[in-house]
């Protein structure tokens, strides 16, 4: 998808943009300012190796005031830096990102958000760069050795139109069931998505893995 130029229909109509890039984010390429969106959201547990439940919410600065916050507690509120000066008569919500933080009885997802501190560390440190061309390289090599006789790509082959992860079926659709039945039963992990056996590698990935899938599809 051209994100710019959807980006730029919208706002032509005075629309604002928010864009999903959980399916992206951290594996391949991207630039905030590139892309148009006016807002974009990310799971944590996707390409950014984070636990469960984590994500998140990025705004351009000229949007925030747009938002409107849920119930805020005082460290949410303008001026929170100063307690003795707070204005608790009419508290308005920080003009930062701060105005969404989380009162006390949220802070037990502190612990994922730890834990999401450090793989998004990891993956800006690797580069999605690094990550696109390792995904591209497994993708590709897992392509060259389907069985062409019993497999088809359901994802295109030219890298450039194609996503983080690939997407291959059989021959019918009960086909595809089957053998991705069998790729879970031998632990070899991958999901069943619209009659598709989609392969999502990650850098902890090699080439053994996908000579693995290989070697369980074509006993």
């Amino acid at each position: 998808m051209d994100a710019a130029r959807v980006a730029e229909a919208c706002h032509r109509q005075g629309a604002l943009l928010l864009l999903d890039v959980s399916q992206c984010c951290g594996a391949i390429p991207m630039d905030v300012n590139q892309l148009g969106a006016d807002f974009l959201v990310s799971a944590g547990y996707k390409w950014l190796l984070s636990p469960f439940g984590t994500g998140f919410f990025w705004a351009k600065s000229e949007h925030l005031g747009l938002v409107r916050p849920g119930p805020f507690y005082w460290m949410a509120v303008a001026g929170s830096d100063n307690f003795a000066a707070l204005n608790f008569e009419d508290p308005q919500p920080a003009a930062n990102a701060k105005r969404w933080d989380s009162p006390e009885w949220a802070s037990y997802f502190n612990f994922n958000l730890v834990a999401m501190d450090v793989s998004v560390d990891f993956v800006v440190r690797m580069g999605p760069e690094l990550v696109a061309a390792h995904n591209q390289k497994l993708i590709e090599l897992m392509f060259d050795r389907l069985p062409k006789d019993r497999f088809v790509p359901a994802s295109p082959l030219d890298a450039a139109r194609r996503g983080p992860y690939g997407c291959f079926a059989a021959r019918s659709p009960e086909k595809t069931a089957e053998h991705y039945q069998h790729l879970r039963k031998e632990n070899v992990v991958v999901s069943l998505r619209e009659g598709n056996i989609r392969v999502s590698p990650h850098l902890y990935n090699t080439e053994r893995d996908i000579d693995r899938l290989i070697s369980v599809v074509t006993p």
